[in-house]
């Protein structure tokens, strides 16, 4: 007989149906009704063979069938919490403070199948995370080049920001990531198959799924990608994003001060993935928000790490003129998707700016005129214009411009005077 199987059978034998075990597991495995009874059933069933009851009799004294009585006695098959306890009979205690944890659970009946991973409780430091992501497997057939410590802050980014972190339907009902992306802007694909590759580098399935048709009355359908159910997830919601299970992102703060104590590559992967989730670059006010109402603080301070000084501006958090384009540096956006946020940072940031004492250039008021005509915004103009000239030119000085030109009027001979 395999070594777990003495064991297992010697520690029902000695204990009987405690689950004093599953203490050493995340969430103390998460044992339905249904499962503390199939338990019972278990190890009573190994118990009165011991003693030499038939299979035929421990059947009808326990309420099971003879033939699950007979796998049972081989240990063929087993109940969710003796699998957790044929873990723990190979794994031991798991340090103080720590948790052992299945990357996988099977549908259904929740039975660990995945590897085991242990995991703090609480984290304070960035040393408790960097032990987590040195188990994780990376399940990406060919390696991205951004760092593991870049994905996992990338993909946390994302949980922050757009993606929906629900739990599953199936099984013991962990969580799993779903993102959701407009077809407005093409580059947002990039958006959902960059995350998916930050997913599997932390050991997580993730992939793309059916688009969603635009719904009535709305311009655009959606792109969409969902990962597996996992207790990583629950992890990663729970532990290091520091939010119970009746919180939301939407509504509720991270807890997450080890943030500020990682390093930068994860701290810039963080504020790329909140920024291609939900941030905005507004070329004609110089400004970049990030509609994160509840973890504005967090990122904040994050900025300021990078030399940033950001604001409250509504329910945003602001960057606005020299800092907005200084922050291009840091990098705000993701380069390696050049999506369509990053390359409006790119145009604001390359862009020349007049001096204190130059004039809108002549031809440059000729182009506001034209495009005024042609229905354009200010903003829009703005905008034109530093992508056409590599000049940037403030939303005052085109709005002025513009006015000129529509206060202009036709003379007695039909010439503008």
């Amino acid at each position: 007989m395999e070594a777990w199987k003495e064991a297992l059978v010697a520690y029902v034998l000695e204990r009987g149906d405690s689950l004093e075990f599953t203490q050493h597991f995340w969430k103390g495995c998460k044992p339905t009704e249904t499962d503390v009874i199939q338990y019972h059933k278990f190890t009573s069933s190994l118990i009165l063979l011991e003693k030499g009851v038939s299979k035929k009799e421990i059947a009808t004294d326990v309420g099971a069938s003879v033939s699950s009585v007979s796998t049972w006695r081989n240990l063929l098959r087993l109940p969710k919490l003796a699998h957790y306890l044929k873990s723990y009979l190979i794994l031991g205690n798991p340090p103080s403070g720590r948790k052992w944890m299945t990357t996988e659970c099977s549908h259904g009946y929740g039975i660990p199948v995945g590897e085991f991973l242990c995991v703090p409780l609480r984290i304070e430091s960035w040393d408790q995370v960097a032990a987590v992501l040195h188990q994780f497997q990376d399940l990406n057939e060919i390696p991205i080049p951004q760092s593991r410590d870049y994905q996992l802050g990338f993909l946390l980014g994302i949980m922050m920001g757009d993606a929906a972190k629900s739990k599953s339907k199936e099984g013991a009902s962990h969580r799993h990531i779903g993102l959701v992306l407009s077809k407005k802007y093409e580059t947002n694909v990039l958006i959902g198959d960059f995350a998916a590759q930050c997913a599997k580098g932390v050991g997580l399935r993730m992939h793309r799924t059916e688009d969603l048709a635009k719904p009535v009355g709305k311009p655009n359908g959606f792109f969409q990608w969902v990962s597996q159910a996992s207790p990583v997830i629950d992890w990663l919601y729970n532990v290091a994003l520091g939010l119970r299970d009746d919180e939301l992102t939407t509504y509720d703060s991270v807890r997450a001060d080890w943030m500020l104590s990682a390093p930068r590559e994860f701290r810039v992967g963080l504020i790329n993935g909140i920024a291609e989730s939900d941030g905005s670059v507004a070329i004609a006010s110089q400004e970049i928000e990030f509609w994160v109402d509840p973890h504005r603080d967090l990122l904040r301070r994050l900025l300021e790490m990078e030399g940033l000084r950001a604001f409250n501006n509504r329910q945003a958090l602001s960057i606005s003129k020299t800092h907005a384009i200084k922050s291009f540096q840091v990098p705000i956006f993701c380069p390696n998707l050049r999506t369509v946020r990053y390359q409006r940072h790119e145009v604001m940031a390359s862009a020349r700016t007049l001096g204190r004492e130059e004039r809108v250039p002549e031809e440059v008021r000729q182009e506001i005129t034209a495009l005024s005509d042609q229905g354009l915004s200010v903003p829009e103009i703005v905008e034109q214009i530093a992508r056409g000239r590599r000049l940037l030119l403030s939303f005052e000085a085109v709005q002025r411009w513009a006015r000129k030109a529509h206060r202009t009027v036709a003379g007695p001979s039909g010439t503008s005077r």
